[in-house]
């Protein structure tokens, strides 16, 4: 099992290609907890979104993400306690608001076979 942005970096580095968007924007990306800290993945989907010709990767505060990134409430806590979850992920979009992106791109720790 591999999470999914694994396979396509991969796939996109092996064959040499790199998409690009029309018109240019800044995003910011929220790393699922469990991805950064249990299985420390944190460079594949960076290393696509900065190979996206047009896009501008734009981060929160370096302890607001990698490895430690902030909690955004979902997973176990959002089905035993709601409202907690609510307020966590609620302070997590501020923080990825105070990047100035136009486009924040949260993810699911979600995995598929290869």
């Amino acid at each position: 099992m591999q999470p999914f942005f694994e396979i396509v970096a991969r796939r996109l580095m092996e064959a040499g290609i790199w998409p690009k968007v029309k018109e240019r924007m800044k995003i910011t990306y929220h790393e699922p907890c469990q991805l950064s800290r249990y299985l420390e993945l944190v460079g594949e989907v960076r290393e696509v979104l900065e190979g996206i010709e047009g896009l501008e990767v734009v981060e929160p505060d370096a302890e607001q993400c990698g490895r430690w990134s902030t909690c955004c409430g979902g997973g176990r806590l959002e089905a035993s306690h709601p409202e907690l979850a609510e307020r966590i992920g609620l302070r997590r979009a501020e923080e990825l608001l105070e990047t100035g992106a136009s486009v924040q791109y949260w993810r699911a720790a979600k995995k598929i076979s290869t």
